[in-house]
């Protein structure tokens, strides 16, 4: 009899561990009140994540929406595949119900598809990436997209056309980059390198420097260097950095490095050096710039002419009047 009550003690606990299990899994997601400001918007983080994993297996990374939006808002939560393309303004392109062949929307799974929202509210909701064990090695890419489903967002909008109050859908992404442990390949190199505008003597260096990088493996890159820049002489006036950015498969990826040098004069060399974002493998791309400041130099000798002109003149009826 002790055993059998024994039996049914234990029976008991597990039932009652289990429907408490249950119920934290039912609520995996969670809420906090934060302060924030009236944007009329709200905010996901993170903008990318990154996640390592075998095939068969499952991961959970979590993404955030905090409303800043006075009134309560109802979000909804779907997935999109994304590629990269060959447009220098769009590096990342949303399929919408279209599947790409690095299809990841199928295997993000959040925990809950749609929430209400008041002010300041954040909530945090873990994402299940569960692939097949039949998954290849390499990238799979999608984004999960949080939308008002949809709300008046309030009287502020954003089209002259809009009137106040009007129904607004606005969508923000959160990217997961999941690579599939296995033989992968990376290829991209450094294709291009040159000075955005218009050359080939520029007014001053408040240059635009652009870098093109073509990604050709199966996998996202993440490259990064530095630009060096020297003068006439051979030394090294600056070294801009080039952040770590990443590239999806097959496309190509355009960045912009400012160089606002405020003085500069004659010729310069800008050297890039950019790591592929695997390996040790290194590109290295180099152009000439002619700063010259030809305004400046036609003030110069504008002034200049007229200091000779004015001392030619005070000589000359200078030694005139000595003469008489």
């Amino acid at each position: 009899m002790p055993n059998n009550k024994k039996k049914l003690l234990l029976s008991i606990s597990s039932i009652v561990i289990f429907l408490l299990v249950g119920a934290i899994a039912l609520r995996a997601y969670t809420l906090f009140q934060s302060t924030v400001a009236d944007r009329n918007d709200f905010i996901v983080e993170p903008a990318k994540q990154e996640v390592n994993i075998n095939p068969g297996e499952s991961a959970t990374r979590s993404i955030s929406i905090t409303s800043r939006v006075k009134s309560p808002i109802t979000f909804a939560l779907t997935s999109e595949d994304i590629i990269g393309s060959n447009q220098i303004d769009q590096p990342v392109i949303l399929l919408g119900g279209d599947k790409s062949p690095y299809s990841l929307k199928d295997y993000l799974h959040p925990e809950i598809k749609q929430f209400t929202l008041n002010f300041g509210q954040r909530i945090q909701i873990p994402v299940t990436i569960e692939l097949p064990k039949t998954a290849a090695p390499g990238g799979f890419y999608a984004a999960m997209i949080v939308s008002n489903a949809p709300s008046k967002l309030g009287a502020t909008t954003t089209g002259a056309a809009e009137a106040p109050g009007a129904t607004i859908i606005s969508r923000i992404a959160s990217l997961f980059f999941v690579r599939v442990n296995g033989p992968v390949t990376q290829s991209g190199h450094l294709s291009d390198f040159r000075v955005k505008e218009k050359g080939p003597v520029y007014q001053n260096a408040n240059l635009t420097f652009q870098i093109y990088f073509n990604n050709d493996g199966n996998v996202h890159l993440v490259p990064y260097g530095y630009i060096t820049v020297k003068n006439m002489w051979g030394a090294t006036v600056d070294q801009l950095p080039v952040d770590a950015y990443f590239a999806l498969p097959h496309s190509l990826r355009y960045r912009e490095i400012p160089w606002g040098r405020t003085a500069a004069f004659g010729r310069y060399t800008a050297e890039v050096s950019l790591n592929r974002g695997y390996g040790s493998t290194t590109d290295v791309l180099k152009i000439s710039i002619w700063v010259i400041p030809w305004k400046w130099i036609a003030i110069v000798l504008l002034i200049l002419l007229i200091i000779v002109s004015a001392s030619y003149f005070l000589r000359k009826n200078f030694e005139f009047k000595r003469k008489r």
